[in-house]
């Protein structure tokens, strides 16, 4: 009875597609990763036991799990070793694999692949196979990918480190998700730890070198919620998106370089020659931009094309030659709800607006570009004293401009949140505390402007300056303590309904967002 139970059981199991594969051991069942790869079928678990392998291994298109004994324990990844002996790539796969093929907890090294191949430590070939908990270091590629290359699956939990080629020294072409990874001291001509990979998120990149451009990354659609630092090259270099990072002490040519967007990042202590914090980039949003330095654009660089800087935080850099805050060479820029303070140039302590010229090497007319900048609802030390504007170049001041100043919370300990008397965000508490004093930047945003986030008390008018529209924003201070009820009507928090709350409201008035 017993025995037709358990027939029953497989028969519905196979009818379902839920029978489970078999499970191959290595050493005690096969002498070889290879062996095991080669008998395994498809759904097949090959486990490894710790040791050192001196073979350079091929999925052949299987969608195979291939596992150490505990991948998530660093001490048994560590030692469970495929060592591709300067051989070739160390793991290939055909590009036919999917998301059911994983290979997770192994140390991938001494990969060596030489032209016209790619992926000195893993070469995927498009698959989208998913790489997790693998050291992969120690590989070399004279071409693109020294740790991986073309592997578009997820690749996540891995420390990616010492790996070296021409483009992407750490990995090239993947366009998956790369995700809490480690990513460090890999070397290229160009990207030193990415190159053209998909959307990066809750990484560690340091320590990366690029002899050319984009020491952490370049050519990478989207970056989020990453650390950034001590990068040689730059950081970034002709990204798309680049979303709540953290991006510091990085050094090289350009700063952070071509971003589309750079959004709710904070970018300090980094060096170059043009645009310490960042250059040519198309929107800065919600960024603290400080400590920087560069000839030319301490904190940014614009050129080449439209630069829209709204609620940013530009403080304490320095440009050897113009523009301490923000450099504009021949391009279109507009600076609104931004903050600017103790920046200092030779020329432009905060803004310096400079032509830009092209004259033919074999004679001819040359031809001119003048920067233009539209500065409105800021605040910038010194005003207009602080701003160079070279001949032929348009600086358009708006009369909401402020000169005063901001009240920090602590700026020694890097702390731009404004000062409240009804209520500061503390990062350090994570709690919100109240000061003796009011920042003037409170409430002294584009009125037009979404207050997003802010919370109540919070005037109805953004805040200026990083934390302007979001959770963080300081509150609004009416001269008296904060309502302790939310009265309908009354938007702007004062605890009286008037002409004030209808005027914001036509402010917004059919607003969508």
């Amino acid at each position: 009875m017993k025995q037709a139970i358990i027939t029953i059981c497989l028969v519905l199991m196979v009818l379902s597609g839920q029978v489970l594969g078999a499970t191959l051991n290595v050493p005690s069942d096969y002498p070889t990763i290879q062996a095991a790869i080669n008998d395994a079928n498809e759904g097949d678990t090959i486990i490894v036991s710790v040791g050192t392998y001196y073979e350079n291994i091929n999925f052949k298109g299987k969608n195979i799990v291939l596992t150490s004994t505990a991948p998530t324990n660093e001490d048994i990844v560590s030692t469970t070793i495929i060592n591709g002996s300067d051989a070739g790539s160390v793991v290939i796969f055909s590009g036919t694999e999917d998301s059911n093929c994983v290979i997770t907890g192994f140390t991938i090294t001494n990969g060596r692949i030489y032209k016209p191949l790619y992926g000195g430590g893993i070469r995927g070939n498009g698959t989208t196979a998913s790489i997790t908990h693998c050291i992969i270091r120690g590989n070399t590629s004279e071409h693109h990918g020294g740790g991986l290359w073309n592997c578009n699956g997820l690749i996540s939990d891995c420390n990616i480190i010492s790996n070296s080629a021409r483009l992407g020294g750490g990995l090239h072409i993947c366009s998956g998700r790369v995700r809490n990874c480690f990513i460090n001291a890999n070397s290229a001509h160009s990207g030193g730890g990415l190159a053209r990979c998909g959307k990066i998120t809750d990484c560690i990149v340091t320590n990366n070198i690029a002899e050319a451009a984009g020491g952490g990354f370049i050519w990478c659609s989207e970056i989020s919620d990453c650390i950034i630092s001590g990068n040689t090259g730059g950081g970034i270099a002709s990204c798309g998106k680049v979303n709540n990072c953290t991006i510091s002490n990085n050094t090289g040519y350009y700063g952070v370089v071509s971003a589309d967007s750079v959004n709710n990042c904070v970018i300090f202590g980094n060096s170059a020659y043009k645009g310490g914090g960042l250059s040519w980039c198309g929107s800065v949003n919600k960024c603290i931009i400080v400590g920087n330095t560069a000839d030319f654009g301490g904190g940014i660089y614009c050129s080449d094309t439209n630069s829209v800087i709204t609620n940013c935080t530009i403080v304490n850099n320095k440009a050897d030659e113009d523009g301490g805050g923000i450099y504009c060479y021949g391009a279109d820029a507009s600076v609104q709800n931004s903050i600017l303070w103790s920046n200092t140039a030779i020329r432009g302590n905060d803004m310096a607006l400079v032509e830009f010229g092209i004259c033919p090497i074999a004679g001819g007319e040359c031809i001119f570009y003048p920067a233009s900048m539209t500065v409105s609802d800021s605040d910038v030390q010194y005003g207009l004293q602080g701003v160079y504007v070279d001949v032929n170049c348009t600086l358009l001041w708006g009369d909401d401009n402020i000169d005063v100043d901001p009240y920090f919370a602590d700026v020694n300990e890097g702390d731009y949140h404004l000062k409240s008397q009804a209520g500061r965000w503390d990062p350090n508490s994570e709690s919100w505390v109240q000061d003796d004093i009011t920042s003037p930047y409170i409430d002294a945003g584009n009125p037009a402007s979404p207050i997003g986030y802010e919370p109540f008390p919070n005037g109805g008018i953004i805040n200026i300056g990083a934390y302007g529209g979001t959770i963080e924003a300081s509150k609004s201070y009416f001269g008296e303590p904060v309502c302790e009820t939310i009265v309908a009507g009354d938007i702007n928090g004062d605890c009286i309904v008037n002409f004030k709350d209808f005027a914001l409201m036509t402010y917004h008035w059919l607003e969508e967002n």
